[in-house]
């Protein structure tokens, strides 16, 4: 009987612990697998390019200040900041943002502080994309959209300059599985699709 106990215990550990792990708590990651988490060329459609030259990854004191460009709000906690323009042909390009906390809390919080920064501008309009991630929201102007997304510790933000729906919520789509690969302790392999 105490081996039944035993194992149905560490049965119901095994579940709990699995089942914590989609809630996105997500590892914090370090600057090498930020690096890793933002696109490459292969995770890109033929044509787009995403040109190392053209990515900058910061950490430490250098990471805060990257992560309060847009806004102060929702920093605390910030160990790595990292950003990647992407090409397409026809001329329009793509960033892609991230932003690592130490916490899920820590990167909620920015999540949040980002979420009400967009939402106060007038020129935005929040618009309706399916969800990715542990949360996320989108926005577009006259000139480009704007994919918000939190998976455990790490926030992005994906801007597309069309205004092809579609384009970013497959950014954000790729980019929220990455995140997800690379706090499992996978690589990330996911591409736009």
């Amino acid at each position: 009987m105490d081996d039944q106990m035993w194992a149905r215990g560490a049965l119901s550990a095994a579940l709990v612990a699995a089942l914590s792990g989609c809630g996105g708590s997500g590892a914090p990651l370090n600057p090498q697998q930020v690096r890793q988490a933002l696109p490459d060329a292969g995770a890109l459609p033929a044509g787009w390019s995403a040109d190392g030259s053209d990515s900058r990854l910061a950490a430490g004191d250098d990471a805060v200040n990257g992560c309060r460009y847009d806004t102060e709000a929702g920093c605390q906690g910030v160990l790595v900041v990292a950003k990647q323009e992407l090409e397409r042909p026809g001329g329009d390009s793509a960033t892609v943002g991230l932003q690592a906390f130490g916490t899920p809390d820590g990167a909620g919080s920015r999540y949040r502080a980002l979420v009400d920064w967009l939402g106060g501008k007038d020129e935005l309009t929040e618009i309706d994309l399916p969800a990715v991630g542990d949360e996320s929201h989108a926005y577009q102007d006259s000139d480009e959209t704007r994919v918000v997304l939190r998976v455990g510790t790490v926030v992005a933000v994906i801007t597309d300059e069309s205004k092809d729906t579609e384009v970013a919520q497959r950014l954000a789509a790729m980019q929220a599985e990455r995140i997800e690969q690379v706090q499992g302790g996978s690589p990330a392999d996911a591409t736009y699709r």
